[in-house]
């Protein structure tokens, strides 16, 4: 490890546990800020949260932590002011920052706080964009298994926040150039109402109108695109939007999850 932490940034790795998958309706259950200086911890903020909402006896699916551990944890707004106070001015390291940040945002303006905007390393949006682990091979449990990391205990915060920092590590040693400047801002992260927009999509289809829509591609790129839309439909597992782009010309497939915006009566 001594090797590969050579003239590496200093990072905060941040990984958070909740109760599901959307920011406005679940809440974060685990949080590990872990300050990563040469390879050492030389900072750390881990705790429990207790989520003010009902959760199985049995425990949450993927983490398994249970309501009886999380009873006597702090609630987020008692711990706000400390993570708040963690993050700010530090270069975050998060794997699927599209995920983690959409959650903190949502908790801080629960609390009446705004998040700290930032700058991030985004390890899913690195392996995506500058190497090639292949579809579905860009999972923190399919990189960890690609550079033989040890997995035992992930799923927790602290523990996947470490793997998240020992696979940048591995980036930085095979493309320090490409890697150091592949960051992201995290004020460009939101949460999607994939809802409202799907809402909007339908009745555009329904009135045969054209839409405007904001989207993100493959390589994390927005582009504005202006298309005519025909269906939506579900195809393993992800919701896609059949259109007419302008752009392009020509029939396009658009995954509805990466459609960011959409403006109406254009």
């Amino acid at each position: 490890m001594e090797e590969l932490v050579k003239n590496m940034p200093v990072v905060v790795a941040l990984d958070i546990e909740t109760t599901g998958l959307n920011s406005e309706e679940d809440r974060i259950v685990e949080i590990a800020l872990l300050k990563m200086k040469d390879g050492i911890i030389s900072g750390k903020f881990s705790s429990l949260i207790n989520p003010e909402i009902e959760i199985p006896a049995s425990g949450l699916p993927v983490n398994n932590i249970k309501p009886s551990i999380l009873k006597d944890a702090p609630l987020f707004r008692n711990a706000a002011r400390d993570i708040h106070q963690f993050i700010k001015n530090e270069v975050l390291l998060i794997q699927n920052a599209d995920f983690d940040i959409p959650f903190l945002k949502a908790e801080f303006r629960r609390c009446g706080m705004k998040f700290p905007e930032t700058t991030v390393y985004d390890t899913l949006h690195i392996a995506k964009t500058l190497f090639s682990f292949g579809k579905g091979e860009n999972s923190l449990l399919s990189l960890a298994r690609a550079y033989r990391l040890e997995v035992k205990g992930m799923h927790r915060a602290e523990k996947d926040a470490m793997l998240a920092y020992e696979i940048f590590c591995r980036f930085m040693k095979e493309k320090p150039v490409d890697v150091f400047n592949r960051t992201r801002e995290t004020s460009e992260i939101n949460y999607v109402n994939t809802s409202m927009i799907l809402k909007t999509i339908e009745d555009a289809i329904d009135q045969g109108r054209e839409i405007c829509i904001k989207y993100k591609n493959r390589n994390y790129e927005l582009t504005t695109r202006h298309i005519e839309p025909v269906r939506v439909f579900n195809e393993n597992g992800k919701m896609y939007l059949d259109a007419f782009c302008s752009l392009k010309n020509a029939g396009r497939k658009f995954r509805l999850d990466k459609i960011l915006e959409v403006i109406d009566n254009i």
